[in-house]
């Protein structure tokens, strides 16, 4: 099992655990950019944006640690970013069913913020919030769960978990309604390409099953280095809601990517209309620098 103390944070666990022992818990939010955690609800997964998104606010993300010692990620994290962190409860079995779990964020320079895991049902998922600093390139998390007169860690032998944040700094590929394309910004490895697609170009599959909207635009993307990621909306009906609105669909840019080609697929159900905006099967290809 992945579990065991980090010597290397040992002031700081040992202060927190004092406080945890001493029965204040945390809010859930950690130091940093607090205002970037107040929309976000327990599990943020990945999905388009709002067409009116506010491109200078980077893309939350979630991780989560996981039964059978699995750990993911909904999306790249980026720096500055909201994130959630979940824990499973099988990552505890002796004490965080239920006591107080807590994941530690370590950055580079030995800062160590705690986020209480105070979310959730205990004996389930537990879940907490936070904002990653914009200044570091990669953060460890570790994980502790405290009950009575029980504490257990999950830490990777003491390695910890590491992931990498990329930079936030996306550039907009328009599509718009006069059959013409732009780029804003800059494609570049390692960025982020935010797809703005104007629904006018693919009208007509547009059919309504049983009063609901049961049609779709698909945004697609392949990179020249063998990457394509899954397929995003750009005409997305949020759950339990009627009614299509407009999204921006994001794609992390691959570190070794020369060339993204984009196609859009225009869907239906039932499927009586297919119909696709791919420049006539050549897709459209942007090049991508440093």
């Amino acid at each position: 099992m992945k579990r065991a103390f980090s010597s290397s944070w040992i002031g700081a666990v040992l202060c927190v655990s004092a406080v945890g022992c001493g029965g204040e818990q945390f809010s859930g939010a950690a130091d940093g950019d607090s205002q970037l955690v107040e929309a976000l609800s327990g599990f943020q997964t990945y999905g388009p944006l709002p067409a009116d998104a506010d491109l200078s606010v980077p893309l939350a993300s979630s991780i989560y640690f996981g039964p059978d010692w699995s750990e993911s990620i909904s999306q790249p994290l980026f720096q500055g970013a909201a994130i959630t962190i979940t824990a499973h409860a099988d990552r505890f079995p002796h004490c965080g069913s239920a006591g107080l779990v807590v994941a530690f964020i370590g950055y580079p320079d030995g800062q160590v913020v705690p986020v209480g895991l105070m979310e959730g049902t205990p004996g389930c998922d537990r879940w907490g919030r936070a904002a990653l600093r914009r200044d570091v390139n990669a953060i460890e998390i570790w994980l502790q769960a405290q009950g009575d007169n029980c504490v257990e860690w999950d830490s990777q032998y003491g390695a910890n978990y590491r992931f990498e944040l990329r930079p936030w700094n996306p550039a907009r590929i328009r599509f718009n309604a006069d059959w013409s394309e732009q780029v804003e910004g800059r494609l570049a490895r390692g960025g982020v390409a935010v797809i703005d697609y104007a629904w006018e170009r693919l009208p007509n599959c547009r059919i309504v099953y049983r009063g609901w909207e049961s049609w779709d635009i698909i945004a697609n993307a392949q990179f020249d280095s063998g990457e394509m990621p899954y397929g995003q909306s750009v005409a997305y009906s949020d759950q339990g809601s009627n009614g299509k609105q407009r999204r921006l669909a994001v794609f992390a840019i691959p570190q070794n990517a020369n060339d993204v080609a984009l196609w859009f697929e225009n869907t239906e159900y039932p499927p009586l209309c297919h119909e696709w905006d791919s420049d006539y099967g050549r897709n459209y290809h942007f090049s991508i620098g440093d």
